[in-house]
């Protein structure tokens, strides 16, 4: 498992590419359905990496 930092590296990356479908959509290049498509992505990697940051963090405290 990665650690935080990698986790924080990820989120960024992921943060960027929301703001990108933001972007797009504001424009008119990506319509309604296909700016929905684009956030429950975004959403679903955003829970996986929460998900993997809690394990991280209780696996932690487990060996503590």
């Amino acid at each position: 498992m990665g650690s935080i930092a990698e986790l924080r590296e990820e989120m960024l990356v992921l943060e960027k590419y929301w703001e990108r479908g933001v972007e797009l959509h504001s424009v008119g290049v990506l319509d309604g359905e296909e700016f929905g498509e684009w956030g429950a992505v975004c959403m679903s990697a955003m829970v996986s990496m929460g998900i993997g940051g809690l394990e991280f963090v209780a696996i932690i405290h487990i060996r503590a």
